[in-house]
């Protein structure tokens, strides 16, 4: 017989308009409809309601109307919650990690993750990109824990340009600093001037002239009436405005005989006449200071140059030393309280959860008038509760040459909460988000690192620089972050997407200082290039 050629056999594959086959649709559909029981709980792991059964594919924007429905019944753990709080916006996270897009992606990463983890343990090899192919389990028997944070009602935008570059420094701009209000802007550098900017107009008001050296720290009070600023030869001067930054006044401060390395001022809610602060040196020594007075007394300890000190918001002052201690010290007569004690090498920086509350006093985004020098030390008072409310205590974070950082809380012990490792370089400085509950540290090893500003729990890498950074800058929302790096440019960073939201390069040289405006409009940065420049949306 013959020999018939059969006909080969077409597979017909069907696609989606999105590209996928109608498989993968179907998978994908089947994924989406799979249901995991799930908890929100508070920061304190208080449950808002019942556990409840949702698709994986569930958003954070259905998250905030399931939680405020929860809220809205009568469960007993939400019940303190005002009408109000349901309008405050949140964010949601498993772990450490925020969901940004659905739950299942959140979950899945984390599966991956474990993965990974048990084929190292033992001693398999495996590389990241093993786990791509690994299928979706959902969890069974186990409630996923969702925990919500509150976040700002108002949303900082991202700034994406340069609106201004500031000419006048005749070299290099070591440092920026906004007013309280974010009204004036003061830069100071190395040709020995403080120059004053209006910030609306990105021009010129003043130059106080009166130091005979760089020009390194510029610290306002809280009420916005008084700066203070320091020179790389222990200068000292007080400048005092009019009213509406116009007729500085100047007042020599005599005593320091090394370079100024920091100035604090005394919070707003525990002296409403915001005329009191702290000034450390090189000298070894701190000095507190009375404006219309002078020296009140010293505060002698550390045995190397004082590299930081902050005035913090529960009477104490907290220094940090090339002699690798933190002493705390009372405000009101001067003694040591403690010494918090396990760098192995220079700290270089300190900062409070409490941070911006300190530095601006009863100025918000809510731009509140106030009738009384009281009203406005209350309203402040306020403001800093809030913040201690939601964080347990007041939290300081030490960074050091050792490329570690210390997580304390002085109040209740001098042990540290937790020992911050990972970076690779010196650790320049460290800095609370506005909310206190994340912290950002930046590194020679040009990387930014983000923790969790209660435990310290690592959580993300932020990498995009190509040499040292310096500098971070927080928005008001605590959702934005700038970096400023030895490569001349600054960079914008998405605090939930943990990437790189804007790049901006202008500056001809290194970045040495950026502040985000108290009122979250603008960013300023000096740089080595002689040039003050302002960034908006």
């Amino acid at each position: 017989m013959p020999t018939v050629r059969k006909k080969p056999r077409r597979t017909e594959v069907v696609t989606s308009p999105g590209g996928n086959t109608r498989e993968e649709d179907d998978a994908a559909d089947t994924n989406t409809n799979v249901k995991v029981m799930v908890q929100l709980v508070d920061e304190n792991g208080v449950p808002a309601g019942a556990q409840v059964l949702v698709p994986v594919g569930t958003t954070s924007a259905q998250l905030e109307e399931l939680l405020a429905s929860l809220r809205a019944q009568p469960t007993g753990a939400g019940d303190d919650d005002d009408e109000g709080e349901g309008r405050v916006p949140h964010a949601f996270f498993v772990g450490e990690e925020q969901i940004t897009s659905n739950v299942k992606d959140v979950v899945y990463a984390a599966q991956k993750k474990q993965w990974l983890e048990t084929r190292l343990a033992q001693g398999r090899r495996v590389k990241p990109g093993d786990a791509d192919d690994l299928p979706f389990e959902v969890p069974e028997e186990a409630v996923v824990r969702i925990t919500y944070r509150p976040q700002a009602v108002f949303r900082v935008r991202a700034v994406s340009r340069c609106s201004a570059t500031l000419d006048g420094h005749e070299d290099a701009v070591l440092i920026v600093a906004f007013s309280p209000d974010g009204r004036m802007l003061a830069t100071g550098g190395g040709d020995k001037e403080i120059k004053m900017w209006d910030v609306l107009t990105s021009t010129p008001v003043d130059e106080l002239k009166g130091h005979r050296h760089w020009v390194q720290v510029l610290s306002w009070s809280p009420d916005g009436k008084h700066l203070a600023s320091g020179s790389r030869d222990g200068g000292l001067l007080l400048w005092s405005h009019d009213g509406d930054y116009g007729g500085w006044s100047q007042t020599a401060l005599r005593g320091h005989t090394n370079y100024l390395s920091h100035v604090s001022w005394e919070p707003l809610h525990r002296n409403a006449n915001c005329d009191r602060f702290v000034s450390a040196s090189k000298d070894m020594s701190l000095k507190v200071w009375k404006v219309g007075v002078g020296l009140l007394f010293n505060l002698a300890a550390h045995t190397a140059c004082v590299s930081c000190v902050k005035w913090g918001g529960d009477g104490c002052i907290y220094s940090s030393s090339q002699d690798k201690n933190i002493i705390v010290w009372n405000a009101e007569n001067g003694a040591a309280v403690s010494t918090l004690r396990g760098h192995g090498h220079w700290v270089n920086f300190i900062a409070l959860n409490t941070d911006l509350v300190l530095r601006t006093g009863s100025f918000d985004h809510e731009e509140r008038t106030f009738d009384t020098p009281a009203a406005a030390c209350e309203y402040a008072a306020t403001r800093y509760r809030a913040v201690i409310a939601r964080c347990g205590s007041e939290r300081i974070v030490s960074c050091s040459d050792d490329n570690t950082m210390f997580l304390w809380c002085p109040s209740q012990s001098e042990k540290p909460i937790a020992r911050l490792t990972g970076h690779q370089g010196v650790v320049f400085q460290c800095s609370f988000s506005p909310a206190g509950m994340t912290l950002a540290s930046c590194s020679a090893d040009k990387s930014i690192r983000l923790w969790h500003g209660v435990t310290g729990k690592f959580i993300a890498t932020l990498r995009g620089h190509v040499a040292a950074v310096y500098h971070v800058s927080w928005s008001l929302d605590s959702r934005l972050l700038v970096s400023g790096s030895r490569d001349s440019t600054l960079k914008l960073w998405s605090v939930a997407s943990k990437k790189l939201v804007e790049d901006l390069p202008g500056h001809s040289d290194e970045i040495f200082s950026t502040d985000w405006s108290p009122d979250g409009q603008r960013v300023a940065t000096g740089s080595k290039d002689k040039k003050v420049k302002i960034w908006v949306h």
